[in-house]
Protein backbone atom coordinates (compact mmCIF):
# COMPACT_ATOMS: atom_id res chain seq x y z
CA UNK A 1 0.00 0.00 0.00
CA UNK A 2 1.61 3.61 -0.87
CA UNK A 3 1.58 5.79 1.83
CA UNK A 4 1.91 8.94 -0.59
CA UNK A 5 5.60 9.30 -0.08
CA UNK A 6 8.13 8.53 -2.88
CA UNK A 7 5.96 7.94 -4.82
CA UNK A 8 6.91 8.49 -8.37
CA UNK A 9 4.45 11.61 -9.79
CA UNK A 10 2.59 10.01 -12.81
CA UNK A 11 -0.90 10.77 -13.52
CA UNK A 12 -3.34 9.29 -16.29
CA UNK A 13 -4.00 12.02 -18.81
CA UNK A 14 -6.79 14.84 -18.04
CA UNK A 15 -8.67 14.16 -21.14
CA UNK A 16 -9.52 10.30 -19.67
CA UNK A 17 -12.91 11.11 -17.65
CA UNK A 18 -12.88 10.04 -13.74
CA UNK A 19 -16.10 8.47 -12.07
CA UNK A 20 -15.69 7.44 -8.43
CA UNK A 21 -18.57 5.06 -7.25
CA UNK A 22 -20.07 4.23 -3.83
CA UNK A 23 -22.19 1.57 -4.24
CA UNK A 24 -25.46 0.46 -2.42
CA UNK A 25 -25.25 1.77 0.89
CA UNK A 26 -27.54 0.59 2.81
CA UNK A 27 -29.84 2.42 4.94
CA UNK A 28 -32.64 2.10 7.28
CA UNK A 29 -35.23 4.70 6.46
CA UNK A 30 -39.05 5.35 7.50
CA UNK A 31 -40.12 5.61 4.27
CA UNK A 32 -43.74 4.54 2.57
CA UNK A 33 -46.84 5.84 1.58
CA UNK A 34 -49.01 5.10 4.96
CA UNK A 35 -48.51 6.26 8.29
CA UNK A 36 -48.32 2.17 9.02
CA UNK A 37 -45.71 1.62 6.46
CA UNK A 38 -43.78 4.38 7.77
CA UNK A 39 -43.52 2.56 11.04
CA UNK A 40 -40.81 0.38 10.80
CA UNK A 41 -37.50 1.20 9.29
CA UNK A 42 -37.24 -0.49 5.79
CA UNK A 43 -33.71 -1.07 4.09
CA UNK A 44 -33.28 1.52 1.24
CA UNK A 45 -29.84 1.01 -0.67
CA UNK A 46 -28.06 4.15 -2.21
CA UNK A 47 -25.69 4.14 -5.17
CA UNK A 48 -23.93 7.58 -6.07
CA UNK A 49 -21.71 8.29 -8.80
CA UNK A 50 -19.23 11.29 -8.22
CA UNK A 51 -17.91 12.68 -11.59
CA UNK A 52 -15.05 14.70 -11.34
CA UNK A 53 -14.41 17.57 -13.58
CA UNK A 54 -10.85 17.99 -13.15
CA UNK A 55 -8.67 14.72 -12.29
CA UNK A 56 -8.01 14.63 -8.51
CA UNK A 57 -4.47 15.86 -7.17
CA UNK A 58 -4.89 12.55 -5.10
CA UNK A 59 -4.07 10.64 -8.59
CA UNK A 60 -0.82 11.83 -8.11
CA UNK A 61 -0.07 12.31 -4.16
CA UNK A 62 -1.74 9.32 -3.21
CA UNK A 63 -3.28 11.04 0.00
CA UNK A 64 -6.68 11.68 1.48
CA UNK A 65 -7.19 15.14 1.52
CA UNK A 66 -6.24 15.41 -1.70
CA UNK A 67 -9.63 13.81 -3.10
CA UNK A 68 -13.05 13.48 -2.57
CA UNK A 69 -13.72 11.21 1.06
CA UNK A 70 -16.38 8.63 0.60
CA UNK A 71 -16.77 7.34 4.00
CA UNK A 72 -17.64 11.32 4.46
CA UNK A 73 -20.32 11.35 1.74
CA UNK A 74 -21.74 8.55 3.35
CA UNK A 75 -22.11 9.92 6.11
CA UNK A 76 -23.66 13.30 5.29
CA UNK A 77 -26.32 10.36 3.64
CA UNK A 78 -26.78 8.79 6.73
CA UNK A 79 -27.65 12.01 8.43
CA UNK A 80 -29.83 13.18 5.53
CA UNK A 81 -31.89 10.01 6.38
CA UNK A 82 -32.30 9.50 9.56
CA UNK A 83 -33.53 13.33 10.10
CA UNK A 84 -36.79 11.81 9.72
CA UNK A 85 -39.93 10.30 7.73
CA UNK A 86 -40.47 10.32 3.94
CA UNK A 87 -43.69 9.41 2.31
CA UNK A 88 -41.86 9.05 -1.53
CA UNK A 89 -38.55 7.51 -2.69
CA UNK A 90 -38.12 10.48 -5.27
CA UNK A 91 -38.69 13.15 -1.81
CA UNK A 92 -35.91 11.11 -0.41
CA UNK A 93 -33.53 11.09 -3.53
CA UNK A 94 -34.07 14.72 -3.91
CA UNK A 95 -32.84 15.53 -0.09
CA UNK A 96 -30.06 13.02 -0.76
CA UNK A 97 -28.90 14.84 -4.09
CA UNK A 98 -29.33 18.31 -2.36
CA UNK A 99 -27.29 17.14 0.49
CA UNK A 100 -24.22 16.55 -1.58
CA UNK A 101 -24.30 19.87 -3.83
CA UNK A 102 -24.66 21.68 -0.75
CA UNK A 103 -21.55 20.36 0.57
CA UNK A 104 -19.42 19.64 -2.70
CA UNK A 105 -21.12 21.98 -5.21
CA UNK A 106 -18.68 21.17 -7.44
CA UNK A 107 -18.97 17.68 -7.94
CA UNK A 108 -21.33 16.19 -10.57
CA UNK A 109 -23.71 13.63 -8.65
CA UNK A 110 -26.37 10.92 -10.15
CA UNK A 111 -27.54 8.52 -7.59
CA UNK A 112 -29.46 5.78 -7.22
CA UNK A 113 -32.08 4.99 -3.98
CA UNK A 114 -33.40 1.64 -4.21
CA UNK A 115 -36.21 1.30 -1.97
CA UNK A 116 -35.49 -2.62 -1.50
CA UNK A 117 -39.40 -4.32 -0.25
CA UNK A 118 -42.10 -2.04 -1.37
CA UNK A 119 -45.38 -3.64 0.13
CA UNK A 120 -46.24 -5.31 -3.46
CA UNK A 121 -47.06 -8.27 -4.21
CA UNK A 122 -44.76 -10.37 -6.30
CA UNK A 123 -42.44 -7.41 -6.45
CA UNK A 124 -38.95 -9.07 -6.27
CA UNK A 125 -36.43 -6.55 -7.13
CA UNK A 126 -37.70 -3.77 -5.11
CA UNK A 127 -37.69 0.02 -6.65
CA UNK A 128 -35.47 2.27 -8.23
CA UNK A 129 -35.50 6.07 -8.33
CA UNK A 130 -32.42 7.96 -9.84
CA UNK A 131 -31.37 11.84 -9.79
CA UNK A 132 -28.30 13.96 -10.79
CA UNK A 133 -26.59 15.53 -12.56
CA UNK A 134 -26.98 14.70 -16.13
CA UNK A 135 -26.85 10.97 -17.70
CA UNK A 136 -25.85 8.11 -15.15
Amino acid sequence: MSTGKNVPLRSLPKDIPRKLTINNLSLQVHLGCTAEERKVAQEVQVTIAITFSQPPLGEVTDLLQDTLCYAEICENIKQCAAKGEYNLVEKLAADFYAVLKERWPDYLFWLQVRKMRPPIEDLLQGVDYFCGDGPA
